[in-house]
């Protein structure tokens, strides 16, 4: 779907030569941002919702109850690894964490 795109951006509306590298390179950033930026916009939906679903007092009670049966550091290692895409969900799942303290 996005190299369609990406095609008939580079080659049809701007008309240049698919033999040439330099239409090739456009070819391939334009792909590659369109692809890159989509992803975006659902991972940091996605953490929006995570972060709503999961307000921090509840994380907070999850994980620190207090009791010594050893599910916490299981609790919190699959908190941590619904945020493996960078920064893009990670930063704002950490702002989320800054703010509840």
């Amino acid at each position: 779907m996005w190299e369609t795109l990406s095609h008939t951006i580079v080659y049809n509306w701007l008309g240049m030569d698919p033999a040439t590298h330099g239409a090739a390179a456009l070819q391939f950033f334009i792909h590659e941002t369109l692809k890159i930026g989509f992803l975006l916009l659902i991972v940091t939906h996605l953490m929006g919702v995570i972060n709503a679903l999961f307000p921090v007092e509840r994380v907070r009670r999850l994980i620190a109850s207090g009791k010594p049966r050893g599910g916490e550091h299981l609790a919190a290692a699959l908190f941590g690894s619904a945020t493996p895409f960078c920064s893009c969900s990670s930063i704002p799942l950490f702002i989320g964490f800054l703010q509840g303290g």
